[in-house]
């Protein structure tokens, strides 16, 4: 229990269980010379305070350092009425980690510089033990995310590139979707509705994402809206068997061939971030759907049903476990590929029992879910023997679907009732080849290269990080002329 009580120049001062957490003689003095002695480098511009209980400290931190983003880290409430000094605050709880996260992203967090307040270590150990292992983890994570997205960057930009240029029929929907929709991800559980999805396939809006495009067209399965968000070449093995007049929700950074962008038509999906949220904008771009990002393209599906439907929302083969055999319902096209390198020294069992073993992509994908507040009774999943819960989403079995299905009075779809076809604008390409200086600025240079700018920020004199950057922003210059002149 924390005790407040007036140290000997009448500020006040606070203790528990005997431990001082500031000076019980002068508060203020301690505070101005723990700022004197903090020490930033160059490239921290944000600080946070690890419980810096009554916050003496934060005035002069301020004075010290005028321009510096100052935050706390609080282990307990009863410290809440001195937070005006602090940019922001952070409760240690049981969601820290997706806090931090979000509030840093994964490069600030390499910007920022955390500082004990040492009584506190001593008051909080646990807390203190737990939130610095907390720290490191997202620490790794953004490691994680940044040497990706290093790597992912370029492609996204130059997918967004053939995506302005080859795109050809854009749609946008014409109102939010007025029946219950059906999300088809491509986990061993979707087998089991398979029978109902396919005889009540009339009366539903249904997403088939990426992956799950084979298994659709061979059970004769029409999908009213394909969705794919990937950015690697194994998209685009999902989507190379999609037939011509398709309608497919597709973000810029996705991968897709010139010719089914040119032969299908497409709704585009905006992040609003990144750099393909900036060439849309330069080329005029204004009618799309606001999408959210998400390491799985089930994530996103879910968001935009959410938005732009009125009805409830069933999502099949969203299993988020590892299981026996295959992972996936098969046909698959994955699958497919993988098998014709299967011989006898390298039998299929082999193979499927390295992908048996649990990843921990799953677990971030999970929790995705797990933390996302639904609207109370719209969202549900369809799976006879769940492995794990997906936070709020209701479980249903498909007899129960079934159930549903037989119960679901709506007329049946007349067509595509649902888009239509925008004009696309003559001039885009001109718009990119005009804008080139401004497509690569420095401040999308940073982005388009996020660890390498870190690297140069931590340490401005390697020569070498620096060289090497100038010459991967020369040939992406070259990729994006050759893309624009072809």
């Amino acid at each position: 229990m924390i005790e407040f009580k007036p140290a000997k120049n009448e500020e006040l001062t606070a203790s528990a269980d005997g431990i001082l957490l500031h000076s019980g003689y002068n508060p203020s003095k301690e505070a101005e010379r723990y700022a004197e002695n903090l020490q930033l480098l160059p490239y921290e511009n944000i600080l946070i305070l690890i419980e810096p209980a009554i916050s003496y400290a934060a005035k002069f931190i301020k004075k010290k350092y005028p321009d510096i983003k100052l935050g706390a880290i609080r282990f307990s409430s009863d410290f809440n009425k001195y937070n005006d000094n602090f940019d922001f605050i952070i409760n240690f709880n049981s969601s820290f980690n997706e806090k931090l996260f979000s509030l840093l992203g994964e490069e600030g967090i390499y910007q920022t510089h955390f500082s004990d307040w040492e009584a506190s270590k001593k008051v909080f150990p646990e807390e203190y033990k737990k939130c610095i292992f907390a720290i490191k983890e997202c620490m790794e994570k953004s490691k994680t995310l940044l040497v990706t997205r290093e790597y992912f960057e370029k492609k996204w930009f130059s997918n967004s590139l053939n995506f302005i240029k080859y795109l050809k029929n854009p749609i946008t929907l014409k109102e939010k979707i007025n029946r219950d929709v059906l999300i088809l991800a491509s986990g061993p559980s979707l087998k089991a509705a398979l029978p109902y999805i396919k005889e009540y396939q009339d009366k539903y809006f249904i997403i088939v994402l990426s992956s799950a495009i084979r298994l659709a067209l061979e059970n004769n399965i029409k999908a009213d809206l394909t969705m794919s968000t990937d950015g690697g070449y194994w998209a685009g093995e999902h989507l190379k068997h999609i037939p011509e007049n398709w309608f497919i929700a597709l973000s810029p950074e996705s991968w897709a061939d010139k010719k089914l962008l040119a032969s299908n038509y497409i709704l585009p999906l905006n992040y609003g971030d990144g750099i393909s949220s900036k060439l849309l904008s330069i080329c005029g771009f204004t009618k799309y759907i606001k999408a959210e990002r998400n390491g799985t393209v089930s994530g996103t599906a879910l968001s935009f049903a959410l938005s732009n439907s009125l009805g409830k929302i069933y999502i099949f083969g969203l299993d988020m476990a590892n299981s026996k055999g295959f992972q996936h319902s098969q046909p698959n096209e994955l699958e497919i590929n993988n098998s014709l390198k299967d011989f006898r020294l390298l039998p299929c069992q082999s193979r499927l029992y390295k992908s048996e073993i649990a990843h921990g992509s799953l677990d971030i994908y999970l929790q995705w879910f797990e933390e996302r507040n639904f609207e109370k009774d719209r969202v549900y999943r369809i799976i006879d023997n769940p492995k794990n819960q997906l936070g709020k989403i209701k479980d249903i079995s498909s007899k129960n679907f079934f159930e549903i299905c037989m119960e679901y009075n709506i007329s049946k779809k007349q067509g595509n009732e649902y888009f239509v076809i925008q004009e696309k604008k003559s001039t885009c390409l001109k718009k990119l080849t005009e804008n080139e200086k401004l497509i690569f600025s420095e401040k999308n240079i940073k982005q388009l290269f996020p660890l390498s700018n870190l690297s140069i920020n931590h340490n401005p004199d390697n020569k070498e990080v620096k060289e090497r950057l100038e010459n991967e922003v020369a040939k992406l210059k070259r990729k994006f002329r050759e893309i624009c002149n072809e």
